[in-house]
């Protein structure tokens, strides 16, 4: 799965840029810059990551006793309880946003880390009382049976997660914040996914909501998809749903009214849009719906503005070839996903150097090709 940020919808990273005396929207800025820097237990550790965490709250839940419901159903209610709790002791709009916003960079902290642990690396080392307030982590009496009960929540439709899955909690937490908290703050409870119907929702409670809300609430249901056995239609309709809303919300009223969709270029709206209907189309070919997949990957390259063909051309695969021979060939060319009317000159500079650093980083050190070191195929195809 791509972990892709989308950090031109969080908007108050831009206003914090603009307005930087409010405290709440510098201790945000500071986090989403270690969540972009994929510092991830830097997010969960800071000021941001234990509040929605519930470290700093003294709220409790009453009838939240782990012998009356299962341990999964105890951390949903718990934070439910804590950050509707939150959310209405926040004195203005803005403040109510910044909520949402910060437990929306936590769950999309959690969900990293886990894709970390579990499939890109470097693993770490992850223990229950810096995710956990105490009052949670009493509900089982070791991190082992914590763990088969964080497999237990994750169960869906009767499929259970792969038993060796490494700290199950992360996932089980990111899912909790992005689906179960952010996605039912200002419906019915009772109803599942509720607040996606955004038709429902008056203008304010509109504004209010993360734009890229339903995009990570969609990937983290694709990462539990992944640790079951079988294909789950309840996890199908809900990422569907997901992703069909996000769209809406790109090109909602709201959006445009908020002034999030408003900063963007059109170059990279397009881009936004490309990036969504493409994991459209892995979803729907992940779950054997291949015509739907194929349209949504047309869509993507027509949004991308990618061009490509199949050809044909004379060259060398191996080493040991003595004549050119017809070899299979896909030409591509990329459209220029920047707009540079909205660049500055540094910017331009910085985009054009290899060697240019961001906010006094150094650029990271990604391979441009892996070599192949066989004795038989070049490492290129000589034409």
């Amino acid at each position: 799965m791509q972990a892709l940020v989308d950090w031109d919808l969080i908007q108050p990273l831009h206003a914090t840029e603009a307005h930087g005396q409010n405290r709440g929207e510098a201790v945000l800025a500071s986090a989403i810059e270690a969540l972009q820097q994929s510092r991830y237990q830097d997010v969960l550790s800071s000021a941001v990551g234990r509040r929605v965490l519930g470290f700093e709250s003294p709220t409790t839940t009453a009838g939240t006793d782990a012998t009356e419901i299962s341990v999964a159903n105890l951390v949903v209610s718990f934070y439910q309880s804590h950050i509707g709790t939150w959310l209405s002791s926040a004195a203005s709009t803005e403040a109510q946003q910044t909520v949402r916003y910060q437990v929306l960079v936590v769950g999309v902290a959690l969900l990293q880390l886990f894709i970390q642990q579990c499939w890109t690396g470097p693993p770490v080392t992850v223990s229950l009382d810096s995710l956990l307030p105490e009052r949670l982590i009493a509900a089982c009496s070791t991190p082992e049976a914590w763990t088969k009960q964080a497999l237990q929540g994750l169960e869906i439709d009767g499929e259970q997660p792969y038993h060796l899955t490494l700290d199950p909690i992360l996932l089980l937490l990111a899912r909790v914040l992005l689906v179960d908290v952010l996605c039912q703050l200002d419906g019915d409870a009772a109803s599942p996914m509720a607040t996606l119907l955004t038709e429902h929702l008056d203008t304010t409670t509109q504004l209010l909501i993360p734009p890229s809300m339903f995009w990570w609430a969609a990937r983290c249901l694709r990462v539990q998809q992944t640790l079951l056995d079988e294909k789950s239609s309840t996890l199908r309709n809900q990422i569907h749903t997901l992703l069909q809303h996000t769209a809406a919300v790109l090109g909602s009223p709201a959006c445009q009214a908020s002034g999030t969709c408003q900063t963007l270029p059109a170059a990279r709206v397009n881009e936004l849009y490309a990036r969504l209907v493409l994991e459209q189309g892995l979803v729907e070919q992940y779950y054997d719906h291949h015509d739907r997949a194929i349209v949504q990957f047309q869509k993507a390259q027509e949004a991308s503005g990618l061009q490509w063909s199949v050809t044909g051309a004379l060259g060398r695969r191996t080493k040991f070839q003595q004549f050119d021979v017809s070899q299979l060939v896909v030409v591509a060319e990329s459209a220029k996903l920047t707009d540079e009317s909205s660049f500055s000159a540094a910017d331009r500079t910085n985009a054009a150097s290899p060697t240019a650093t961001q906010n006094g980083q150094p650029p990271s050190a990604q391979p441009e090709a892996l070599l192949l070191n066989d004795d038989t195929l070049l490492e290129q195809t000589q034409f």
